[in-house]
């Protein structure tokens, strides 16, 4: 159905940053640096839980490790050092249907 009414989605925002695409046999993969800004924008956290105890094992939702506030203070101070860095990879899932890759330039 063709938007006849020219609407404007006003949480509708974008974002440009170089990156590249490694192809694998189970699918694209694309490396970036993404400003804290940008990311803080576009992810959430998907918190692990407990779902249900059968026969002593713990069932898991979620993959993410519970949020703790004095982990949080010690980020906040650590990320105000002059050489602080994260060394480790951060993945994101990001539906294709809200992703453009133009190969020719890595954007």
């Amino acid at each position: 159905m063709q938007n006849t009414l020219n609407l404007i989605d006003r949480d509708s925002i974008s974002f440009t940053f170089p990156c590249i695409r490694a192809r694998q046999p189970v699918g694209d993969l694309f490396i970036a640096a993404i400003p804290y800004k940008i990311l803080v924008k576009i992810s959430f956290f998907d918190v692990r839980r407990v779902l249900t105890i059968d026969r002593d094992v713990e069932r898991y939702l979620g993959i993410q490790r519970p949020l703790e506030k004095r982990r949080v203070e010690e980020l906040e101070r650590y990320v105000n050092f002059k050489d602080a860095s994260f060394p480790t990879s951060i993945i994101l899932a990001i539906d294709e249907d809200y992703v453009k890759f133009n190969e020719k330039i890595n954007l």
